[in-house]
């Protein structure tokens, strides 16, 4: 899995793409709300892509299975 982190403007919020390992979007998360959404698709290491994504840049390609 993977995940796109994009800057927002100001009427778009920041957000996060979760995408599988064929690029197709899963779900799209504002930042603000990444700890709930998050803890759905990964129940054992949310905390964990949480820290990832927020130390990331943004608009870089995360690949969360390495991560972890």
């Amino acid at each position: 899995m993977y995940a796109l982190k994009s800057k927002g403007t100001s009427k778009v919020p920041d957000s996060v793409q979760i995408r599988d390992d064929n690029f197709a979007i899963i779900d799209n998360i504002k930042l603000n709300s990444l700890s709930k959404k998050l803890s759905e698709y990964f129940p054992n290491n949310y905390k964990n892509i949480i820290q990832i994504i927020n130390n990331a840049d943004f608009n870089k390609i995360i690949e969360i299975n390495k991560k972890l």
